[in-house]
């Protein structure tokens, strides 16, 4: 990854995403590795209200993501142990444990690269989910401002008519 990418990162329909190897709180992730299909879901920042209604609802529909092969992945710009404090939060105050791995990311360099901070919005990390199916080719990115929950169920929609 160039140095412009990684500085203004943009990621496009089309594009063959490189490797990462990057520490979760569910242990090593190494993008190679996965056979299924990927929702990279980026969010504000850990206990964000509404990143947490989303993240619920993605929690309530994992076995669509499953029967559509589709592994999720978390990012935003933070370190595991606020991750792990915030997973614990909703689990508190909901009873749901989620259970997708948050990509630990300390000084915002995969949010970078796959331009859900650049310079572009103010360094502000936007809501993006970008799909990538199993031969790491971006299939779809939805893009809304932080203020803006995204629907779970578009993206639903979208992974249906991908598989088609």
């Amino acid at each position: 990854m160039d140095y412009e990418l990684l500085k203004n990162g943009n990621v496009k329909v089309g594009e063959k995403i490189n490797n990462f190897i990057v520490n979760s709180t569910k242990g090593i992730i190494e993008l190679e590795k996965t056979q299924n299909n990927i929702l990279l879901f980026s969010y504000k920042e850990d206990f964000y209200h509404i990143a947490e209604l989303e993240i619920i609802e993605l929690q309530k529909n994992k076995k669509t993501f499953e029967h559509l092969k589709t592994e999720i992945i978390l990012m935003t710009s933070g370190n595991l142990l606020s991750h792990y404090a915030w997973i614990e939060n909703i689990k508190y105050k909901t009873g749901i444990e989620i259970e997708f791995p948050i990509i630990e990311d300390r000084i915002g360099e995969q949010c970078r690269k796959y331009g859900m901070c650049s310079k572009e919005n103010n360094n502000q990390i936007l809501n993006k989910a970008i799909l990538i199916n199993q031969e790491k080719i971006v299939t779809g990115i939805l893009e809304y401002p932080n203020t803006i929950p995204r629907n779970i169920y578009e993206i639903i929609r979208v992974l249906n008519f991908q598989q088609m």
